[in-house]
């Protein structure tokens, strides 16, 4: 296959996964199929079958790598057939769309947070009428070994969360993703970011889910002409998620950018935070953390905004 680089233009076939919208490669497909020629549907663990000029093709779920695991596909549906260096083998998907021809400059690259099983699935990002589309490495997805259920998470420590002796120097805290779980002293918590390392807080339409993203990246959005990942920096620190509202606060480190979900409680704070003592435990990702600052009602976690950016 040619890179997508190397060439002037790329024709894309558009295909929708559930609420996510995909591209794929047209040099590499070589067929579209009604799913109702299936010889054998897909199950939780077993890949489906076409029959095609006699031959059997296996099928899989493109679903499968967007939902961490196996499932149930739903019915019906369409098999795209596509070509790569391991052979054929056919990818169902809900529904199928026109042919989208973009120059090879539109194609950017994924951007960082997405984590580095998305990132090698992806060539990179094309910015549609109707938000980003990731444009899928088919060559990436390796049929012998169908995508198993995700590896169990790592438990999270239980240490007493400390208060930080400082900010570097900074002296304002934007606090969002407040949540009302029983905190230190009943307090709720939050999560804030010197005011310096954010961009901007605004509101965007709904994005696209991204295949094999990390576990707490919510979608694949836009935001004044650049894709960005949307990641839940509650969650990924141990907290129960952020509210699903379409507010974000995008975080800059360097050249790089990253959305996360503001949820409630968005508002700017002091640094310096009078001291009141921890004598709760908080079930959190403590290496994921900067410290912890408190005043009478709100514990504010500081989280390692750079490490998201990295996927890590």
């Amino acid at each position: 296959m040619v890179a997508v680089q190397a060439r002037h233009t790329v024709n894309w076939l558009r295909c929708a996964v559930g609420d996510a919208s995909v591209g794929i490669d047209l040099a590499q497909v070589v067929g579209v199929e009604r799913g109702e020629q299936l010889a054998a549907a897909p199950t939780e663990t077993e890949p489906g079958r076409l029959v095609v000029r006699g031959a059997g093709v296996p099928v899989f779920p493109l679903a499968w790598w967007f939902s961490g695991g196996p499932t149930v596909p739903r019915a019906g549906g369409q098999v795209i057939l596509v070509a790569t260096p391991r052979g054929r083998f056919g990818l169902l998907v809900d529904r199928v769309a026109p042919v989208a021809r973009v120059s090879a400059g539109e194609v950017v690259p994924p951007p960082p947070g997405l984590g580095a099983a998305a990132a090698r699935l992806l060539h990179g990002v094309v910015l549609s009428g109707h938000g980003p589309v990731g444009l899928l490495n088919v060559d990436a997805l390796d049929p012998a070994h169908e995508p198993g259920p995700p590896p169990p998470a790592r438990p999270a420590p239980r240490p007493e969360v400390r208060r930080s002796g400082g900010t570097g120097g900074v002296d304002r805290l934007l606090t969002f993703a407040r949540t009302e779980v029983p905190g230190p002293n009943g307090r709720a918590v939050a999560l804030g970011l010197p005011v310096g390392a954010v961009d901007e807080v605004c509101d965007v339409p709904v994005g696209s889910p991204v295949a094999a993203a990390d576990e707490h990246v919510r979608e694949l959005i836009a935001v004044r002409g650049r894709p960005l990942a949307l990641a839940d920096a509650a969650r990924w620190v141990g907290l129960p998620g952020a509210a699903a509202t379409r507010r974000v606060v995008v975080v800059r480190a360097g050249e790089h950018a990253i959305a996360v979900s503001a949820g409630s409680g968005v508002q700017v704070v002091p640094a310096a935070l009078p001291s009141v003592p921890l004598r709760h435990r908080l079930s959190l990702r403590t290496d994921r953390l900067l410290g912890a600052f408190d005043t009478t009602d709100l514990t504010i976690l500081v989280p390692r905004w750079t490490d998201l950016l990295d996927g890590e």
